[in-house]
């Protein structure tokens, strides 16, 4: 044996080398170990350190082999990323205290091979069976980007019956539920294992629960919900529904009649939904589908409306990801108001974002559904482009107002998805422009009836104030097919109005629209230009 501690005593290791021979490197029974540094080597046939009731406190050095009998590891200082311990139990379990914000599972490693190492919620370590540890790769906003760690968690399989309480699950075979999971209980964490698809009738998150959704490596683990009433995932049976999170996986949402893809059911309220991951395709139902809070910081997502429901309901749509909104059906927004409902708060910060509304629409791509204000949305970075026929690309749904519009940055187009009559940012046709405020980024728009930027056909131009920025609007006096819109774009025109006329109406940039013949309207615009690059 190398070193032996019995009946409160301390031994404190700061360097050099133990070795216990043909025996237990350290022994320690019922007193304190110290390891800031050094090596601890024991027999191939013992451990390194072998404590038995006793403390053990763990700040460097390197043993292979800690075996812990009534003891757990004490961690008072950050462990190096390389620093890696092997450990064993004489009864698996939580072996560290005070390991959250310290150091990871990946600085231990299973003493033996039926154990593995996870986490818990508390962030401490333990052995665990290796057939009830998932790995997944969580992912969280540093304040600039998402950023992604792979982790591994002690979980349970998926129920028979698909309803989870508070904990982790993991799809670890292909499930098939003729039916709704009906009961998500507290906070329950899913992790869709790669190869794997989850397939229900509906998905249904009560109001007060907390459903997370992550991925593997890979991910290539799918959830599937088409259901034959309710959101897809979300609210059901006229309840409200609680907070979704979605950090990965492959998931494919569509919402019933009445209802949202991903969000709320009929007339109800949203909880928040926030998406960090993971590919998202989802298809809204029909009817006042507003939504909670929508918060988008990554991930591949595809939001299709209904017939008058919105994909993904109003609410705070953000940074990082490649967003693909192919809007709805008749009258729902692509990410924003169902008919009849506003867009709610939308937020946007960054990513690549295209809102193609089918020409036959009448909600915004990004804002209201049809006769739906565009709420507040604000626009600070990323790659915009909104196509939108009667509803506007940015702000109101038809025949109402854009409501608070706020861009400081990125780069933003605006097309003219055939005979629109909204403008492109601010009302809907009939509607006003509401408050638009433009202090920065790139900005063109192609109008027709409707104006560039302010109020649609018939609609006051409301209060444009733009004080910085490169803005540019074209009136063209034709529909440009969706497929050839970049073969076709017209010559640069000036940002105030547009001379340019058809059957005698007169369609402005930055102002109202005019209504027809030679009753030209006086707009009620409040412009407020300055500091601003004019292209030509």
């Amino acid at each position: 044996m190398g070193v032996a501690i019995y009946d409160g005593s301390v031994l404190t290791l700061t360097g050099g080398t133990v070795t216990g021979g043909g025996d237990v490197g350290v022994y320690n029974s019922e007193s304190t170990v110290i390891m800031n540094g050094g090596t601890v080597t024991g027999s191939d046939s013992n451990s390194d350190i072998y404590n038995l009731d006793a403390d053990f406190t763990l700040r460097g050095g390197s043993a292979e082999d800690i075996y812990l009998d009534g003891t757990v590891i004490t961690i008072d200082s950050a462990l190096a990323p390389e620093s890696c311990y092997h450990v064993s139990m004489s009864s698996p379990g939580v072996f560290t205290s005070g390991l959250s914000g310290r150091g990871t599972e990946a600085n231990f490693v299973s003493a033996d091979s039926a154990y593995g190492v996870a986490v818990n919620d508390a962030g401490e370590a333990l052995l665990a069976p290796v057939d009830t540890i998932a790995s997944y790769v969580d992912r969280v906003w540093n304040g600039s980007e998402v950023v992604s760690t792979t982790k591994t968690v002690v979980v349970s399989a998926v129920p028979s019956d698909g309803n989870m309480t508070s904990g982790w699950y993991c799809l670890n075979s292909n499930y098939t539920k003729d039916g709704r999971v009906s009961s998500i209980t507290g906070d329950v964490n899913l992790i869709l294992g790669d190869g794997y698809k989850l397939d229900v009738k509906g998905l249904s998150v009560p109001e007060g629960c907390t459903l997370t959704i992550y991925g593997q490596a890979a991910g290539t683990g799918e959830l599937y919900s088409h259901p034959s009433s309710g959101a897809g995932i979300g609210g059901w049976s006229g309840n409200n529904n609680g907070d979704i999170v979605i950090c990965g996986g492959t998931i494919r949402a569509n919402g019933y009649n009445n209802c949202a893809g991903i969000d709320t059911n009929d007339g109800k309220t949203g909880g928040s939904i926030t998406i960090y991951g993971g590919t998202v395709t989802a298809t809204g139902g029909s009817k006042n589908c507003s939504g909670g809070h929508i918060t988008i910081y990554g991930g591949t997502i595809t939001a299709k409306g209904g017939s008058d429901g919105a994909a993904i309901g109003g609410g705070v749509n953000g940074d990082g990801g490649y967003i693909t909104i192919k809007g709805g059906g008749e009258n729902g927004a692509g990410i924003g108001g169902g008919d009849d409902a506003d867009g709610g708060t939308i937020t946007i910060w960054g990513g690549t974002i295209t809102a193609n509304e089918d020409p036959n629409e009448d909600g915004a791509g990004i804002g209201g559904g049809d006769a739906g204000d565009g709420g507040t949305i604000a626009i600070y970075g990323g790659t915009i482009t909104t196509w939108s026929r009667d509803g506007a690309g940015i702000g109101g749904g038809d025949d109402r107002d854009g409501g608070n519009i706020t861009i400081t940055g990125g780069t933003i187009t605006c097309w003219d998805g055939g005979h629109a009559q909204g403008a492109r940012i601010g009302g809907g046709c009939g509607g006003d422009g509401g408050v638009i405020t433009i202090s920065g980024g790139t900005i063109d728009v192609y109008h027709r009836d409707g104006a560039g930027i302010g109020g649609g056909e018939d609609g006051d131009g409301g209060i444009i104030r733009i004080s910085g920025g490169t803005v540019t609007t074209i009136r063209k006096a034709w529909a440009t097919p969706l497929a050839s819109a970049a073969a076709t774009m017209p010559a640069r025109a000036a940002i105030s109005p547009s001379p340019a006329a058809r059957s005698g109406r007169t369609a402005h940039g930055v102002q109202a629209s005019a209504a027809a013949d030679s009753r030209t309207r006086r707009s009620s615009a409040v412009h407020e230009i300055r500091a601003m690059a004019v292209r030509l």
